[in-house]
């Protein structure tokens, strides 16, 4: 479990803030973020946008329909 839990600690200890770009994910077909995993382990999960090479568009509001 340890060797599970501890990429988790290490991005919370070194202060990485995850942004999560679900439009792109979707397009790339990269899968779904695991939203509840990062924010039960505390890490800190911001909300963006990829470049228009895997997003057909720049909205935050398109990015906020779709995401978690």
């Amino acid at each position: 479990l340890e060797s599970v839990l501890r990429p988790y600690r290490i991005a919370k200890e070194k202060g990485v803030i995850i942004v999560h770009n679900p439009v792109s994910n979707l397009k790339l077909n990269s899968g779904q973020m695991p939203l509840d995993r990062y924010l039960k382990e505390g890490l800190k999960v911001t909300l963006g946008t990829d470049s228009v090479s895997s997003n057909n568009s720049l909205s935050m509001i398109d990015e906020m329909k779709r995401g978690n």
